[in-house]
């Protein structure tokens, strides 16, 4: 019953029954705009709080808390990382697979495949491919094999991230990537102000203040 009460979902529905009825319904341009605001917000802290509550694992956090605080904290910019070419930065942090060790160490393997991009078959059909995946597998694909040098698996190290990393047969368990903006003031700042870890709305009540 919660879910129904959503501004979103009662938008929706608002819409939907609307259009059902053929309403000429029209919004003034400055309620519209205003109600495209309180939507975006409203989407917004309910995605900050679930990642709240469902985010980093307690280690990871508690590193993370540590490491911001750091002012040798290391930083980089890794324009691989990601499958899909978007540059990420990425926190130099300890048995992570910002370590190159580590990295090179890992079995490369494709089996969530949330980035995944299609391509055209010879036969015409359609397949999916992705520069993280084993490169004689990405190659066979047509792939660049340029494109994987560095390439990283974002899903399977995203999932480690909040603790949900995969068991692999030789008893592996998938390593973490950390991923963070470039302007560390804010988190320093509420770092002072919450010690032991803050919650969506303490950083959305900071942004306002």
């Amino acid at each position: 019953m919660t879910n129904f009460l959503d501004p979103a979902i009662l938008f929706f529905i608002f819409g939907v029954f609307a259009g059902s009825v053929k309403s000429n319904l029209e919004i003034p341009p400055q309620i519209s705009r205003f109600l495209s605001l309180y939507l975006l917000m409203a989407l917004g802290l309910k995605g900050g709080f679930a990642l709240h509550k469902s985010g980093f694992t307690s280690e990871i956090r508690r590193s993370v808390l540590n490491l911001t605080a750091d002012e040798n904290l290391k930083i980089a910019t890794d324009a691989t990382a990601s499958p899909t070419g978007f540059p990420f930065k990425v926190i130099g942090m300890p048995q992570t697979l910002s370590e190159e060790e580590l990295y090179a160490r890992r079995t490369r393997i494709c089996d969530l495949g949330y980035l995944r991009t299609p391509f055209k078959r010879g036969n015409g059909g359609l397949g999916y491919r992705c520069p993280a995946e084993p490169i004689n597998t990405y190659e066979f694909k047509k792939g660049d094999p340029r494109q994987s040098l560095g390439a990283k698996c974002l899903c399977n190290a995203l999932m480690a991230d909040i603790g949900l990393g995969q068991l692999r047969p030789d008893g592996r368990i998938e390593l973490p990537l950390i991923t963070i903006g470039s302007d560390l003031d804010g988190p320093r700042r509420l770092k002072e102000m919450y010690p032991s870890g803050w919650s969506a709305k303490n950083a959305v009540d900071f942004l306002r203040s």
